[in-house]
């Protein structure tokens, strides 16, 4: 068996971060859509919603 087989290819990274932010909305959109409208997030409707 050769060296190169027992070796792990290392992890590729694209260098771009996480949009935590543009994730977290995403979320919401999917459980509350009717709190969306143009892609913004109603926050009296989503208060509303949750009895707030």
């Amino acid at each position: 068996m050769s060296d190169h087989a027992n070796k792990t290819t290392p992890l590729q990274l694209d260098g771009l971060s996480l949009d935590l932010e543009q994730t977290a909305r995403d979320k919401l959109a999917a459980v509350f859509p009717e709190c969306f409208a143009e892609g913004k997030l109603d926050i009296d409707m989503l208060l509303n919603l949750c009895g707030v």
